[in-house]
């Protein structure tokens, strides 16, 4: 416990948190959980749940591109549009 106690104090000022130092048990209990699951999925056989996952589940349609006839409802629910398209704020930023 006096391991996960210490990563506790770490991980909080890294994050510039005060924590008091009933938040510090609590988080170092929650962190000791984590980390033994992380434990057990050491022990799982990976191989084998992959195999699994090939078997079950629906299957996947094929991907193709189709042109969807009313555009106009989709633009009606955009808060602001442009001509045709959907406007948003620039997210791309130049260095």
């Amino acid at each position: 416990m006096q391991k996960n106690s210490i990563e506790i104090e770490k991980i909080a000022n890294l994050a510039k948190l005060n924590l008091s130092e009933q938040e510090k048990k609590t988080f170092s209990a929650q962190l000791a959980d984590i980390i033994n699951w992380f434990e057990r999925l050491k022990e799982a056989d990976a191989a084998a749940a992959v195999e699994g996952e090939k078997t079950k589940g629906a299957p996947l349609r094929e991907d193709k591109p189709e042109i969807f006839k009313n555009s106009e409802d989709i633009l009606s629910n955009a808060p602001q549009r442009e001509g045709g398209f959907i406007k948003t704020k620039k997210v791309i930023h130049s260095e």
